[in-house]
């Protein structure tokens, strides 16, 4: 889990396809199951504190990590993020 530090680390998953196992994601676009927040919630006291240089999402999946999970990225997933700059994936035939 080492890698995840700093947390402004980046990798792209372009090209990539299926579902692949990460170490850690933003939360633009996630899907948690409820009993998986409730474990770390008993577990940690938390699900979403930062924690030193790990924000708030990173810093989940480091505590679901040392609670047994893993995390996982669908390559094939078409989302956008809005935030302080508008993300969204070119569409074929437009122009960016």
């Amino acid at each position: 889990f080492d890698t995840l530090i700093p947390a402004n680390r980046w990798e792209t998953v372009e090209g990539r396809t299926g579902v692949v196992e990460i170490e850690g994601c933003g939360f633009g676009c996630t899907l948690i199951r409820t009993d998986i927040c409730e474990e770390i919630m008993e577990r940690d006291g938390t699900c979403f504190r930062p924690m030193a240089i790990l924000g708030e999402d990173l810093a989940f999946c480091k505590r679901a990590i040392d609670a047994g999970y893993s995390i996982w990225c669908d390559c094939d997933a078409v989302v956008g993020h809005i935030g302080q700059t508008i993300l969204w994936p070119k569409r074929e035939n437009e122009m960016v």
